[in-house]
């Protein structure tokens, strides 16, 4: 199997952010905390979303200054190994505070990736 191509831990990254803000749509903090399908699927997403980050190299992180990769790698890692010591109020404070900034600064670079990859032109096929 070939190797992933960095950029698309990225939209993983992104997909994942995006998953969980449908998830709490329409809700507050109270909510959150007494719907544990809800947490439990937020927890999900932070898990891709730092397994992706570990995957990111040193060159590609320096482009995304605004995000920090090694916290949401910690983060992934707490969420894994520490799973019955997870505060669902810090989940919920993390994807208030520090998940819309992952989608502002993520949405432009995959949107241009995409179109720079619908702009190239099929392979042609011989007959």
């Amino acid at each position: 199997m070939p190797a992933k191509n960095p950029e698309s831990y990225l939209f993983d990254m992104l997909e994942a952010a995006r998953k969980i803000q449908r998830f709490i749509a329409g809700y507050d903090e109270a909510r959150f905390m007494h719907d544990e399908k809800t947490i439990s699927a937020v927890e999900r997403q932070f898990m891709i979303i730092g397994e992706a980050a570990k995957h990111i190299g040193p060159s590609l992180r320096e482009r995304f200054p605004d995000i920090d990769f090694r916290l949401a790698t910690a983060m992934r890692n707490f969420i894994v190994h520490q799973y019955d010591r997870v505060d669902p109020e810090k989940v919920w404070r993390t994807v208030i505070e520090d998940l819309p900034g992952v989608v502002r600064v993520l949405e432009p670079f995959i949107a241009e990736r995409l179109a720079r990859d619908a702009e190239r032109e099929p392979p042609q096929l011989e007959r």
